[in-house]
């Protein structure tokens, strides 16, 4: 559940993505009889896992060796590169 406050869009909602695509999702179950799920971006990443930081920020780790992070630009969602593992 994405605890952070640069996403606020996405605050409370389960974030998930697809090692082979790439794509990542945030899943809104407030409403539990009608759950909203959105597609937040394509990466283009083999994502092994996510992460957050001290201040619950998300962070995607990738099949290449990086660590990037989710930013929201003003039409959409974006990742940048965080640093290397």
């Amino acid at each position: 559940m994405y605890q952070g406050s640069k996403l606020t869009e996405v605050i409370g909602s389960y974030i998930y993505g697809d090692y082979v695509s790439g794509r990542i999702w945030a899943l809104n179950s407030d409403d539990t009889s009608n759950p909203v799920n959105k597609e937040l971006l394509k990466t283009g990443l083999n994502i092994t896992s996510f992460g957050i930081d001290e201040k619950n920020e998300l962070y995607i780790c990738s099949h290449d060796g990086r660590i990037y992070g989710i930013i929201k630009s003003p039409i959409n969602f974006e990742i940048a590169t965080s640093g290397q593992s």
